[in-house]
């Protein structure tokens, strides 16, 4: 009798399971951008840009190389949501430089800076699966200085 559930309990998962696979998320496009990216407006030394490709891209532009476990619910469900949120807030692959847009280039210049010093990010999730994104202090120490100079430009 006990097999007889655990039978029964192991196919309903695996139904579950099989079924939400049928539910996509909408992945972000990459589209075409409107102002550029940042690159195109900031002087990024190519050490920087290296570290920026491996570590923030694949949610911060429109670059993303979506890995295989992103296809699978409830992870894509997850992942897809993360990049939508993080393009909204800091975008290489388009990049505004209207100082009066939320977020301006300055505040998203800054919190650049901020949240890797603070390991806020890359996330640690997303650290575990890609170890390229670790960021060593000196490779935080590179990124800050570069977003001092940049901010410097931008006065």
């Amino acid at each position: 009798m006990r097999r007889v559930r655990v039978r029964q309990a192991a196919g309903a998962l695996l139904l579950i399971a099989g079924v939400i696979q049928l539910i996509r998320p909408t992945r972000p496009a990459p589209g075409a951008s409107e102002y550029g990216t940042m690159t195109s407006h900031i002087a990024t030394p190519p050490d920087v840009e290296a570290l920026l490709v491996g570590a923030c891209y694949d949610c911060h532009s429109a670059q993303t190389e979506w890995p295989w476990y992103s296809w699978i619910a409830p992870f894509s469900w997850w992942i897809v949501e993360d990049v939508r949120h993080a393009r909204s807030n800091l975008d290489f692959s388009d990049w505004s430089t209207d100082p009066n847009r939320e977020p301006t280039p300055t505040q998203r210049l800054r919190w650049s800076c901020e949240e890797v010093r603070e390991n806020v990010m890359p996330p640690l999730p997303y650290r575990l699966m890609h170890p390229e994104a670790r960021l060593t202090r000196g490779e935080k120490d590179l990124l800050c200085d570069w977003v001092a100079d940049a901010l410097a430009e931008l006065r």
